[in-house]
């Protein structure tokens, strides 16, 4: 169960009598039978005398944290060792946040259990160690833990748990907490198979209204968690295309898309404007959210940036919110959104996620929506036979640079290329736009002869 490397490592302190064992994460992951992201071990000896052993046996550590964790690489696997945070290991393990972290495995893999953590896997229980609140005080990021763990391995809190987890103690330490360790957990959750259920929880516990800090420069400051997407309970949607309130349409939408961080954050705020003053209308008695997309992708350009999440991924998000009313089309509609990605690659990457994005949400709507036209294969077919950037043409620069010389003018008479052979009045072909150059110049030539 444990990889043999690892188990290598083991037998070679333990050779120089010091004590280790595999802690935490690792050894919850095994017993459900999935690969572990990153191997603790808890060793009974202080980090140089760790670092001393390492070396001894052949190893060489590769860095040491501040908390005196030696971190080692070995094949295909990260290791870092701790030492013991109290005389023996039952008594480290009693500093761990849940039961099912709290578990060890020696090298001859015997599973150490002094709280129940197994048992509570079985039954997929979370369970705080000791007393709930003050386990969760101890670290508030815990609370976000807790959900980003119902998400991935389906693990529901048991009634203390859930009643810890809605303490407004734990929401005002929370308030201590940096910003990116929340967000990170967040991003960790949503692209759990079980995100709905997590979001659920956090809004049932009123976290996702919680407030977490952001550090500049010299001072910090407050920074919101999620309160708009709390917002979204209970908020009612014209029946005539929707089942759900606004909330529960978004936690299904989440459900629906694949599990990647730029769709699942989409998935979470692409309704994000609903309900609110500038949107809502009722018209003739019905209700009408029009235009809740490019109000939506503002706010959600306030929330991501908020977090600190990373310019990349917010300007992504954002396209898809601004863009999930309007499904991909047309040779029109793919010429507009060009123009927001450098390549085709990337322009290609983003019509795909937008396509995801449009499935997921269509898919908790009524069949009037569901039985709307979204053609994804017939646009994928279109956009293959057609160029969207200057560098699909097939001449570059170089050659306008023959006609024309040097100057901003290179750019805009590929771009003109480009219109033409999308228009179908030019074919893309070397001999085709080499004409078409000869023509554009010999009329220059004409037109300054007069």
């Amino acid at each position: 169960m444990i990889p043999a490397p690892l188990i290598a490592l083991m037998h070679s302190l333990e050779a120089r009598r010091c004590p280790c064992y595999l802690v935490g994460g690792a050894v919850r992951d095994l017993l459900l039978g999935l690969e572990p992201a990153d191997y603790d071990l808890a060793a009974a000896a202080p980090p140089e005398v760790i670092k001393q052993h390492l070396q001894a046996a052949g190893f060489n550590p590769s860095y040491q944290l501040q908390r005196g964790t030696v971190g080692l690489r070995l094949p295909e696997l990260t290791v870092e060792i701790t030492p013991l945070k109290a005389v023996d290991l039952e008594g480290d393990l009693a500093t761990r946040d849940f039961t099912v972290n709290a578990l060890a495995l020696t090298a001859e893999e015997r599973l150490i259990d002094p709280y129940g953590g197994a048992d509570d896997l079985r039954h997929r229980r979370l369970r705080l160690l000791g007393d709930p609140v003050a386990t969760l005080l101890t670290d508030p990021l815990r609370s976000f833990r807790a959900a980003r763990l119902l998400s991935t391995l389906d693990l529901q809190p048991d009634p203390t748990a859930q009643w810890a987890l809605a303490s407004p103690l734990v929401r005002t330490e929370l308030r201590q907490v940096a910003v990116e360790r929340v967000r990170t957990e967040l991003e960790l959750m949503l692209c759990g198979p079980e995100a709905a259920k997590a979001l659920r929880l956090l809004a049932e516990t009123g976290l996702l209204s919680a407030t977490c800090a952001a550090d500049d420069a010299d001072c910090s400051r407050p920074v919101p968690i999620l309160p708009e997407v709390s917002d979204l309970q209970e908020i009612p949607q014209n029946p005539r295309y929707h089942y759900f309130d606004v909330f529960e349409h978004t936690l299904r939408t989440v459900s629906a898309s694949p599990p990647l961080r730029v769709l699942r954050w989409a998935a979470l705020l692409h309704d994000i404007a609903k309900g609110s003053p500038p949107v809502r209308r009722i018209i003739q008695g019905r209700i009408t959210d029009h235009g809740h997309e490019a109000a939506g992708a503002q706010i959600t350009a306030r929330i991501l940036q908020r977090l600190r999440v990373d310019h990349a991924s917010c300007r992504r998000v954002i396209w898809l919110v601004g863009n999930h009313m309007r499904p991909p089309s047309s040779l029109r509609w793919a010429r507009h959104r060009a123009a927001d990605f450098n390549n085709r690659r990337q322009f290609d990457q983003a019509v795909e996620q937008l396509f995801d994005l449009i499935e997921a949400d269509r898919s908790s709507h009524t069949p009037e929506v569901q039985s709307l036209p979204l053609d994804r294969e017939g646009f994928r077919s279109m956009l293959g036979t057609i160029p969207l950037y200057p560098a699909e043409l097939a001449i570059d620069g170089a050659e306008v640079v023959r006609f024309f010389g040097q100057g901003p003018q290179v750019g805009a008479i590929l771009r003109e290329l480009l219109i033409r052979v999308q228009s179908g009045t030019l074919l893309n072909s070397r001999p085709d736009l080499l004409a078409a150059l000869e023509q554009k110049s010999a009329r220059r030539q004409a037109e300054s002869a007069q």
